[in-house]
């Protein structure tokens, strides 16, 4: 059965709000005032999930968009994507931690191929994005969201037999591709041609296991297993925010430092710094970008955050956690650090939110919203958080 109904919001995930019979609907792909016509695809106990038979929006861009789930804002003009990412984070913080601060934007300043790595899967020799909310495969020409060497390379692959691959990642660093293939596959000299770096089952077949990219002047090695943010030039933006909230002082604690592209970018801001990172490629890239950049104040500690036992001080600690964000025992490292100030960088708002309520004795001074995710409702900020007593 059909129902016509009017948008009144939008949830943290970005779907629409409306109300069939005084019950919640969720529908993707809408914006707030949009009226629409939808079939109720699921029933939930306490809501009702519909998927859109007619609207009437905006060309969306991208002929797959309304299956595929690599994005799910590319309906919305650039402006209310940044407007409803801000009002989001600032309703999750006045609802959850009764906070009322105004989150500052970083807007991206270009918001279409700005991806730097793409991982594709394969299924019976299609590549493509996953379905919302599903394992079936949107087979794909080009995306959007990539640079424009991963396109021309996801182009030359599609000409390729795939039927014995399941899964490509591809990154682009400074004009530089690698391709890191699971499955067997024979590659023709275009790709061979285009391709700086490829791997094949953890095998490297051509060029080097990484790529180097150059910010700001630094260098920075990044392994095909180690995590690298996608979007590079707002990295750059996120990263000055980062130096800015952070000042100057003696001691710097990095946690979850990756590869230290962030405590390398703050070499100059401090006197020491530590990186504590658990995953072994990263900290073997940490260590070579250490040495390349002739940096002697940093070092390093390989080890799980929650697991370790320093009884260091601090001016300031950074914390980049993974989307699960901190467990009881990284929270009581920090405490025991009990820095000046706490940078928390954040891709998931509501582990964010959980958080900074358990830092008592800290106040949350600034907060941005950097746009590192394009398209999407995924939401990237940084914090500042102050001691609120600076006398131990």
């Amino acid at each position: 059965m059909e129902y016509k109904v009017t948008i009144t919001a939008l949830d943290y995930h970005g779907r629409g709000i409306a109300r069939i019979n005084n019950q919640v609907i969720f529908i993707d792909n809408v914006w707030i005032g949009d009226e629409v016509i939808v079939d109720i695809i699921d029933k939930k106990k306490n809501y009702l999930v519909g998927k859109i038979k007619k609207y009437y929006l905006k060309d969306a861009k991208c002929k797959y968009y309304h299956e595929c789930g690599s994005c799910n804002l590319l309906h919305m003009d650039y402006s209310h994507q940044l407007d409803y990412k801000k009002n989001m984070l600032q309703e999750l913080l006045k609802r959850n931690c009764d906070i009322d601060i105004t989150v500052s934007v970083i807007k991206c300043d270009n918001p279409f191929n700005y991806r730097n790595k793409v991982v594709l899967h394969v299924k019976e020799g299609v590549i493509g994005y996953y379905q919302k909310r599903s394992n079936d495969l949107v087979a794909i020409e080009q995306c959007l969201l990539v640079s424009s060497g991963i396109n021309r390379l996801i182009k030359e692959l599609k000409e390729l037999d795939l039927t014995k691959v399941t899964r490509i990642m591809i990154r682009e660093l400074d004009n530089n591709l690698m391709l890191v293939i699971d499955g067997k596959l024979l590659l023709n000299n275009i790709i061979l041609d285009m391709c700086n770096s490829i791997i094949i089952n953890n095998k490297v077949i051509k060029g080097k296991d990484y790529l180097m990219v150059n910010i700001n002047d630094l260098l920075f090695k990044v392994s095909y297993k180690s995590f690298f943010q996608v979007n590079t030039l707002q990295m750059i933006k996120l990263y000055d925010c980062i130096k800015e909230y952070a000042g100057k002082g003696k001691k710097l604690i990095d946690l979850y430092c990756g590869i230290s592209t962030i405590g390398i970018y703050l070499h100059n801001n401090f006197e020491n710094i530590l990186g504590i990172e658990i995953n072994d490629s990263c900290i073997k890239d940490a260590l070579i970008n250490k040495n390349i950049n002739q940096i002697d104040n940093i070092s390093f500690i390989n080890s799980d955050v929650s697991k370790i036992n320093i009884k260091e001080n601090a001016d300031v600690v950074i914390i980049d956690p993974p989307r699960s964000g901190l467990d009881n025992r990284s929270v009581a490292l920090i405490e025991r650090i009990y820095p000046s100030k706490i940078i928390y960088v954040s891709c998931n708002p509501i582990t964010f939110v959980r958080d900074i309520k358990l830092f008592t004795k800290y106040k949350l001074e600034n907060i941005s919203m950097c746009d590192m995710f394009c398209q999407t409702n995924h939401v990237e900020s940084v914090a500042l958080l102050q001691r609120k007593n600076q006398s131990k």
